[in-house]
């Protein structure tokens, strides 16, 4: 589906007034922490619909990080979509992404700010609306599983960090491009 201005919004909200809540005194194991993070950025995802080709997109949804610096756990949700139009075909395609992470994270802090290691799963699943002239063909692809693994950096130690992230999903070892990458970027105020 085409990023909309309502979606795009909401995006620049998250990305605006993400809140980050960290609370190490309700935990029940020292040092233990949780944190919601929103998550906005773009992604590189490959597609097969039409032909083999990449897409850039918007991307943007929530992550949760429990545990202690040197070893998290972290769950991901997150939503791309896009439109693309083939003129010559009197063809449009757009395509809806939800995505499920599972994974670890690992950290090292630093006087400047924090430095991060992640790696785990992916649950994908995919609605795409195909119209050909007038007539439009809806399905949805089942879940598909993928790892993933990636890094990042938050500068900042108190309670504001900007943060930047790069992931891969592997679809195909040999051939690269036909892996997603997605890069972020927050601004993370906490509480």
């Amino acid at each position: 589906m085409r990023p909309t201005v309502r979606s795009l919004c909401f995006s620049l909200l998250l990305l605006g007034t993400g809140i980050s809540l960290t609370n190490a005194e309700a935990a029940s194991l020292p040092g233990l922490t949780y944190t919601l993070e929103p998550i906005v950025g773009y992604e590189r995802a490959y597609k097969v619909v039409p032909t083999p080709h990449t897409s850039l997109r918007v991307l943007y949804g929530v992550r949760v990080l429990a545990g202690v610096s040197l070893a998290s756990g972290e769950l991901e949700a997150t939503r791309a979509a896009d439109s693309e139009a083939y003129p010559d075909q009197f063809r449009t395609i757009e395509e809806t992404s939800d995505k499920l992470k599972l994974g670890l994270r690992t950290s090292a802090s630093h006087a400047l700010g924090t430095a991060f290691l992640r790696a785990g799963g992916q649950a994908q699943r995919v609605e795409r609306i195909d119209t050909l002239v007038i007539l439009a063909t809806q399905t949805t692809e089942p879940w598909d599983i993928r790892p993933y693994a990636g890094a990042g950096l938050e500068l900042g130690t108190g309670r504001i960090r900007l943060s930047a992230a790069a992931t891969v999903i592997f679809r195909d070892l040999k051939n690269w491009r036909a892996n997603d990458l997605e890069t972020t970027a927050g601004l993370r105020l906490g509480f």
